[in-house]
């Protein structure tokens, strides 16, 4: 079945892009249309490039994660489990076998799994989740070895296992949590993290992460990346890459990155083109008294009284938004960071 429903497959997947020098994208979602167009953007990169039998895809979602909990948001419900429902059925839909998908093998991931909150999610869904980032790093540098490690013993067979290494709190000699703190990882701490907890895979702090303050310069710091390559080999997860170049994404593979986690991009150029489209689209989408009170109240020009449209409904529905504007620009998106990343084949 194009699903992979357990670590040791999972990690038999990994391990050839390791070998092969490839990175493979990691796409998270939140919401039914990133999901559909995640997997359509993965097989026209594939249908373009030709590429014989099977191609991997790593699609994600994070719980309770603080920062975006994507299962809650994936459903209007506004619920953990009711999400993780939706976005299971949805990903069991799409990739069945005899399916338009079943050239795809999908490892399904768990991203920023926090201790204790989340532990219910892969407990259940080991036949639906093969990969999980076990997410330590608000504890203190020791503590996240003990628990991670603990985790790889329990479950490195059900899981592909990610670690970060990040110790985003400063902590004293007490093991007191203090202030925040924001160091991009070293390669000895990397190391270190990496051989003694034994995860497959080590999450870095290289200048992209996505929990950064927007106030904070998003560089990706190759050279911290390459040092780490050195020491672990092509082991690297790097979050937070769309705030990476075209040309940066392209040198990712060759830094020792073997995993690049990729969300929100596929929501803000979506969300650009379809606010653009909208104001083109006015006169098709508003009544004429309210683009008059628009334009009085200054956030229309008066041109666009001149246009003469009428309100239509082909501007109004849920497929105009899905089918013209949403999902080709996702599936642009994923193909894109196909190309960039999945290069051997």
């Amino acid at each position: 079945m194009p699903i992979i429903r357990n670590g040791e497959k999972a990690r038999e997947i990994i391990d050839k892009v390791k070998k092969t020098g490839n990175s493979l994208p990691c796409f998270c979602t939140e919401n039914i249309m990133t999901t559909e167009a995640i997997f359509m953007g993965a097989k026209k990169f594939k249908e373009e490039k030709n590429i014989k039998g099977q191609l991997p895809l790593i699609i994600a979602f994070t719980a309770s994660y603080e920062q975006r909990q994507q299962l809650k948001n994936y459903s209007g419900l506004s619920d953990f489990k009711e999400g993780l429902l939706a976005v299971r059925d949805d990903i069991e839909r799409i990739a069945r076998d005899k399916g338009q998908f079943d050239d795809i093998d999908v490892i399904v991931h768990l991203d920023h799994a926090q201790p204790g909150d989340d532990d219910w999610i892969f407990k259940e869904n080991k036949d639906f989740i093969s990969s999980v980032m076990y997410d330590c790093s608000r504890f203190s540098l020791n503590d996240n070895i003990k628990m991670v490690k603990d985790f790889v013993k329990k479950h490195k067979k059900d899981f592909v296992i990610e670690g970060c290494v990040d110790e985003i709190h400063a902590y004293s000699a007490s093991n007191e949590k203090l202030e925040v703190k924001d160091n991009i990882t070293e390669a000895g701490d990397a190391e270190s993290y990496f051989k003694e907890t034994g995860v497959d895979l080590v999450v870095a702090n290289l200048g992209t992460e996505h929990r950064r303050t927007e106030s904070a310069l998003k560089k990706y710091h190759r050279d911290a990346a390459q040092k780490i390559r050195d020491k672990i080999g092509r082991q690297i997860v790097l979050h937070g890459a769309s705030s990476l170049s075209f040309t940066e994404s392209k040198n990712l593979p060759q830094d020792g990155i073997v995993k690049v986690n990729i969300w929100t991009i596929l929501e803000v150029n979506p969300g650009r083109i379809m606010a653009g489209e909208i104001i083109k689209n006015i006169d098709k989408i508003l009544l004429k008294e309210s683009i008059e009170k628009l334009v009085n109240e200054g956030f229309l020009n008066k041109k666009v009284l001149n246009k003469g449209g009428k309100p239509s409904l082909d501007f109004l529905t849920e497929k105009y938004r899905r089918d013209d504007i949403f999902i080709p620009g996702v599936v642009k998106q994923v193909k894109n960071y196909y190309e960039n990343f999945y290069i051997n084949y």
